[in-house]
């Protein structure tokens, strides 16, 4: 394990750290780099306030440091990266995993890049816990909010922006929006807006809501959690603007999905009409319907004798289910049978809703 507490760490040409780092706080670790960045392929914790205390060449590029593929960094409460008051820079560039842990004092930052790997095709990743991070861009593809403050810029294109807090800035082209998401400004481009709905209370569905104009430009994405069924009268409010929403989403072939259809879930458990609101500040989903289902149509024969369990009595030769996917149509002209009822009967055709037996 590699340890630093309380100096400097000088690094000349590229200098790179392949097990695991330790930035040990609570004094301000500093980094002086020289011809060249420090890279990171283990895991590093940093408990400290890095400081860049220079830069000398120009083959660092503006990087600091590089956390490598398969990397992670991860940044403890009370800590931060900082540069020194006579650059202008202090890059920290993301090919792995970059996770900011939850705690009560802002984490400082000046810009962190996510890297598109070539090979695997994977890009950095930044994590963001519950606490306030002051940052000026977060440029990349993937970000992962968790109770978070971002009180900066994020800048996608593709973007891929999840989870559940504030970002000051969003600007995302291509790629997916997802979560519950707060904004003073959001700009979207030809993106997938998922919204998932796990139940009928507000945080157990996805909002997103933008300090100014929503403007809408792209598919929209609805899936139902595990075991969750809507049913009339509930309302999921999805989007919130506090001037107005704008836009429509799309569809396929390039065309767009008005306001005041029906717009299916993913999964095909049903639809939902997708509503605007006449103040075109907010957009709802409601009145969910169901598919028709798929029923087999049953009739007892009694070919045989008046025996339930008897297959050859059937016209399917098979003793039907007792679920709600068979409907029944019985003569009682052959071997009578005697039948107890639970669930509703159609009055035309007797239709077994839930149950039946004999």
């Amino acid at each position: 394990m590699n340890q630093w507490s309380h100096g400097v760490l000088a690094v000349k040409g590229q200098t790179t750290v392949l097990g695991t780092a330790t930035f040990q706080g609570p004094a301000v670790d500093s980094l002086q780099l020289d011809q060249g960045a420090l890279f990171l392929k283990g895991h590093t914790d940093l408990y400290s306030t890095l400081q860049f205390l220079r830069f000398l060449g120009a083959q660092n590029g503006g990087r600091g440091i590089v956390n490598d593929v398969g990397a992670v960094f991860e940044a403890h409460d009370h800590s931060g990266i900082v540069p020194a008051t006579n650059i202008s820079s202090g890059n920290f560039e993301n090919r792995g995993t970059f996770r900011i842990r939850g705690g009560l004092e802002p984490f400082h930052c000046v810009v962190i890049n996510n890297v598109l790997n070539p090979s695997p095709n994977d890009p950095g990743l930044v994590e963001v816990g519950a606490r306030t991070v002051i940052v000026s861009n977060v440029n990349g593809e993937r970000l992962r909010l968790d109770g978070a403050v971002v009180n900066g810029t994020f800048f996608g294109s593709p973007g891929d922006l999840q989870g559940n807090g504030y970002i000051g800035r969003a600007e995302i082209y291509g790629g997916r929006v997802s979560g519950q998401l707060r904004s003073d400004s959001i700009a979207l481009g030809d993106v997938t807006n998922v919204f998932e709905i796990k139940g009928r209370t507000a945080g157990s569905f996805d909002h997103f809501f933008a300090n100014g104009i929503l403007n809408l430009d792209g598919a929209i994405d609805i899936r139902l959690g595990a075991g969750f069924v809507p049913r009339p009268p509930d309302v999921f409010t999805i989007l919130t603007a506090s001037d107005q929403v704008s836009g429509r989403f799309s569809g396929a072939n390039f065309s767009h999905i008005d306001f005041g259809i029906r717009v299916p879930v993913t999964d095909g458990a049903g639809s939902f009409l997708l509503e605007r609101a006449l103040d075109r500040k907010s957009v709802v989903l409601r009145d969910f319907s169901a598919p028709p289902r798929n029923l087999t149509s049953v009739r007892w024969i009694g070919a045989v004798d008046g025996d339930w369990n008897n297959p050859a009595n059937w016209n399917i030769h098979r003793v039907p289910n007792d679920t709600s996917t068979e409907a029944f149509d019985v003569s009682w002209e052959a071997h009578p049978v005697t039948i107890r009822v639970i669930g509703d009967i159609s009055r035309s055709t007797p239709f077994f809703g839930v149950a039946a037996e004999r």
